[in-house]
C-alpha cells in the first residue's frame, strides 16, 4: 500500500466560511464554482501549514495567484476546489511514475466529495474515472463491513464485494493539451508557496527535485494517446485510489494494487 496525506483539504472550506467569511455554507462554492466557465487563470494552493508529499516543505503556505481586475468570488470558489483536485493528482502522478502502473479509478469520499464540480476536475486532471459511494462516510460503513466479515455474516471478500454500490461516478473529459497548460501553471503556483514562511534572508529554502517536476506537469501519462505501457498491460493490472476528502482537516489518498477487473472494496 502506498499513501500520500495533505495538511489542508476540507479545512479550506472552513476558512472561506469562519476565516475570512467569504460564503455562509458549504454548498455555495460549489454552486458559485459552476457559476463561471473556468477559474480565470486564478490558483489557490492549498498549504496553510507547509506542503507534505511529495514537496515536504514545511514552510510553505497557502498563496494564492492570478487575482486580476476581473477576478470574481466564483473565480476563487472555482480555484479552492481545483486547488485540492491538483494535490490529489501530486499524490497521483508521481505515484504512478514510480509504479508504472495506470490508475483507472478513484473511489472518493469525505464531505467535500459532495461537490460534484471537485470529482469531475479530478476525474479530467487525472484521467481516471472517479466513483462516488451513496454515503460520504465510507469509513463507518467500511468497519462495519470488516466487522461483519469478522463475524461471519460474509463468508469471504468476495461475497462483499457484491454489495458495493456507487451512487455516481465522473469520468475524464479534458483535453491532454489542457491539462499540460493547467500543470505547468499549477507548478508555477507552487513554487510561488513554497519557503514562504522562512525568513527572506535565509537559504534553508528546499527546493524541488527537478525530477518531481517532469513528473507532474506532463498529462498523466496513462492518458496519452496510444499508450503502449496501456496497450501491454494486462487488463486486471490497476491501482485504485481511494481519496478521502475529510471536511475536518486533511485529503488523504489510499493506494492499494488490485487483481480484478473492478475497483476492490477498499475503505478509510
Amino acid at each position: 500500500m502506498l499513501e500520500g496525506q495533505d495538511a489542508t483539504c476540507g479545512e479550506l472550506i472552513e476558512w472561506l466560511i469562519d476565516g475570512i467569511g467569504l460564503i455562509s455554507k458549504p454548498a455555495e462554492v460549489d454552486q458559485l464554482a459552476v457559476s463561471v466557465p473556468d477559474s480565470n487563470n486564478v490558483y489557490m494552493v492549498p498549504a496553510f501549514t507547509g506542503l507534505r508529499f511529495p514537496y515536504w516543505d514545511p514552510y510553505a503556505r497557502g498563496t494564492l495567484v492570478g487575482l486580476a481586475r476581473d477576478t470574481k468570488k466564483a473565480h476563487i470558489m472555482r480555484a479552492v476546489l481545483e486547488g485540492i483536485g491538483f494535490r490529489v493528482q501530486d499524490f497521483l502522478s508521481v505515484m504512478s511514475s514510480d509504479t508504472k502502473i495506470p490508475v483507472k479509478y478513484l473511489q472518493c469520499d469525505g464531505g467535500v466529495s459532495k461537490s460534484d464540480y471537485l470529482l469531475q476536475f479530478i476525474a479530467d486532471i487525472t484521467g481516471a474515472t472517479v466513483q462516488r459511494g451513496p454515503s460520504t462516510d465510507m469509513t463507518a460503513i467500511g468497519a462495519a463491513m470488516l466487522a461483519g466479515l469478522g463475524i461471519g455474516y460474509w463468508k469471504d471478500l468476495d461475497e462483499l464485494r457484491k454489495t458495493r454500490k456507487i451512487a455516481t461516478e465522473f469520468t475524464p473529459k479534458m483535453e491532454p493539451a489542457l491539462i499540460k497548460e493547467k500543470l505547468a501553471r499549477w507548478q508555477k503556483a507552487i513554487s510561488s508557496a513554497m519557503g514562504w514562511a522562512i525568513d527572506i534572508r535565509s537559504s534553508k529554502a528546499p527546493r524541488i527535485e527537478p525530477s518531481i517536476i517532469k513528473a507532474m506537469v506532463e498529462p498523466p501519462w496513462w492518458i496519452k494517446k496510444r499508450s503502449p505501457v496501456l496497450e501491454n498491460s494486462r487488463p486486471s493490472d490497476h491501482i485504485v485510489l481511494v481519496s478521502k476528502l475529510a471536511t475536518s482537516s486533511s485529503c488523504q489518498a489510499n493506494w492499494v494494487l488490485t487483481q480484478t477487473r473492478t475497483p476492490s472494496l477498499v475503505q478509510m
